[in-house]
């Protein structure tokens, strides 16, 4: 994975913009919860609101993502980020999710997130996906 990093933008968001990337890579939710911002907001690629489901708050988030992970336990998956942009404190990463779904069907799919930092921790993370259909 190749970073854009603008010239001024601070040097600990870049190395959490690095550590937080790891963490939703390897699944790692109490990394993710204790980088995450006091009023940190995740909103996930999915969910039956326009923005998807709006997970709240350290605590918020990682109940989230147990609750995920536990629906999800006949399906494995990883993520890879590429080409990622870091602004200050805005970032930007198209990734690629691989998976085994419950039948054992090996698929992938594209995605990107939008990020905003804040003293020092993640305060937001927005999430898309491409669907499959057909």
């Amino acid at each position: 994975m190749t970073t854009e990093i603008e010239t001024t933008t601070d040097t600990g968001n870049v190395a959490l913009f690095e550590r937080y990337l790891e963490a939703w890579s390897t699944s790692n939710v109490e990394q993710i919860s204790a980088m995450t911002h006091p009023e940190g907001v995740y909103e996930a690629s999915y969910g039956p609101l326009p923005h998807g489901n709006r997970f709240v708050g350290p605590a918020g988030i990682k109940a989230g993502l147990d609750a995920m992970h536990a629906a999800s336990t006949n399906r494995s998956s990883t993520h890879d980020y590429h080409h990622t942009y870091l602004y200050g404190d805005l970032a930007f990463a198209r990734w690629t999710s691989t998976f085994v779904d419950k039948d054992g069907n090996e698929g992938s799919v594209e995605g990107a997130d939008f990020f905003e930092f804040k003293g020092g921790l993640v305060l937001k993370k927005l999430a898309y996906r491409k669907t499959i259909t057909g």
